[in-house]
């Protein structure tokens, strides 16, 4: 396989970096069961999750508002420890900075959950920028490139759900779909990335390094 030279990658957090799907689920469970309603399948979750909370739940026809989801969550995910990094995820990280290549932290997550997990693994010093609590990944991804003057196919965004494909494959950007977060394989195949990879390991297999 031809290996392309990247000038810049994008990282999302959870389902990517952090191993943690199992404990968002459950906190979806307890928003939908604070309503009596019945919660949907993992499989459900995962292909419905978009960048745009309000969004899922109001498919459900919940009657909850975006401050009302995070403060919900925020009270239930805290309970938990912290998560797992992937196998291979930070090794994958510093192999990529050790190279110059410069990269950045694009995620929904929240900044309370974003500092202690990358303090936690000591991987902030693998990235130039961090954004949390993203609601449009295009446009941060855009503004990215426009900020570094690359051309967009030189940026590389890594994420696990057909929204984070879209998002790049939006903004003119190579998407790298990881499988083994919140989307499936046939779930990320359907927003057409332009690689799969199984593990973090595969990124470097993919990068002129």
């Amino acid at each position: 396989m031809k290996k392309i030279r990247a000038k810049l990658i994008g990282w999302d957090l959870d389902g990517t970096l952090a191993d943690n799907f199992d404990d968002h689920y459950k906190a979806m469970c307890v928003i939908f069961e604070k309503f009596n309603a019945p919660f949907p399948s993992k499989e459900e979750y995962s292909g419905k999750m978009s960048h745009n909370l309000i969004d899922f739940y109001h498919q459900y026809d919940l009657p909850i508002n975006e401050s009302d989801i995070r403060q919900i969550f925020r009270e239930f995910i805290e309970k938990f420890p912290l998560p797992q990094m992937f196998t291979g995820a930070k090794e994958t990280l510093e192999t990529i900075r050790s190279k110059n290549i410069e990269q950045a932290l694009i995620t929904m997550a929240s900044e309370y959950r974003v500092t202690p997990f990358i303090k936690n693994f000591d991987i902030e010093k693998n990235f130039f920028a961090i954004h949390s609590e993203v609601r449009n990944k295009k446009d941060v991804i855009t503004k990215i490139i426009y900020e570094k003057n690359i051309e967009p196919e030189c940026f590389f965004y890594v994420g696990d759900t057909p929204a984070d494909i879209e998002a790049a494959n939006d903004a003119g950007a190579t998407s790298i779909g990881f499988v083994g977060g919140f989307g499936s394989i046939e779930q990320i195949k359907k927003v057409s990335p332009k690689f799969i990879i199984n593990n973090h390991f595969e990124l470097l297999d993919i990068l002129e390094l």
